[in-house]
């Protein structure tokens, strides 16, 4: 009954909790070092789809504070046919809110019938939302909550992306909201087995059954992430596997 009362709780505390402390934990830690904050938390090396424009865009965000990214490209096509309209890439771009400014760089156009390529040196491009399109803040997927998770994924899974890590993320989040309920279980089958023994070998038992649980999710998470398991059958095999065997052991037990 314990085990099954903490299920909300873990999954709260995990959802509403520490996706906020963890990512304060790490400003606070770059802080109090003097070390840069790390880069993880904005779009590095990203590609974005504008559907009603049928542009793609790809670009390496070089310093969030001051709007600039680096390596822009910009790659334009034709609503009803697939092939490129405009090719734009700059070396360097600088965001506004509704426009984006291009330094050093080239574009080709294959509008006519003979493509032409011109270099510059400057360039404004006119955008609407603009810093809503580019500037957009980064998550890891461990400080997305399960909403986002699963926004997120299915963003990506539309635009044609592949969005495997964060399903695999979204379903073990689910899953891990019944550890409590699998560490009682192991702990009353292993006092109930081994209740005979003494207290130390049940508790021995019982930390070893909650390791090679913590093991075993693990290893369950890299099959996912590598393709070789769906994401819901590798978050869920874990919590099932030892729940049963840990139902099991306690019918075995003398009464």
């Amino acid at each position: 009954i314990a085990g099954l009362l903490l299920i909300p709780g873990i999954f709260l505390w995990q959802d509403r909790v520490l996706i906020y402390s963890n990512t304060e934990a790490e400003e606070l830690w770059s802080r109090e070092s003097g070390e840069p904050v790390r880069t993880f938390s904005y779009l590095s090396r990203y590609w974005l789809r504008v559907k009603e424009a049928g542009t793609f865009y790809h670009y390496e965000l070089l310093s969030p504070e001051k709007s600039l990214i680096g390596r822009f490209l910009m790659l334009e096509t034709y609503p009803d046919r697939s092939s490129f309209k405009k090719i734009v890439f700059a070396r360097e771009a600088r965001v506004e809110n509704n426009s984006i400014i291009l330094r050093y760089g080239w574009e080709r156009d294959f509008s006519d019938d003979e493509a032409r390529l011109s270099l510059f040196d400057f360039k404004e491009t006119a955008l609407p939302g603009t810093a809503d399109l580019f500037l957009k803040k980064w998550k890891e997927p461990a400080a997305m909550s399960l909403s986002e998770l699963d926004l997120f994924a299915r963003e990506l899974k539309e635009s044609g992306f592949p969005a495997r890590r964060f399903q695999v993320e979204a379903d073990f989040r689910r899953a891990f909201s019944l550890s409590a309920l699998v560490m009682i279980l192991l702990a009353c089958a292993s006092a109930g087995v081994l209740a005979a023994r003494g207290f130390l070998l049940p508790l021995a038992v019982s930390l070893a059954g909650a390791f090679l649980y913590w093991q075993t999710m693990a290893l369950l998470r890299g099959v996912s992430l590598s393709g070789l398991l769906a994401p819901a059958v590798a978050a869920w095999s874990g919590p099932a596997i030892f729940i049963l065997t840990a139902v099991y052991l306690l019918l075995k037990v003398k009464t």
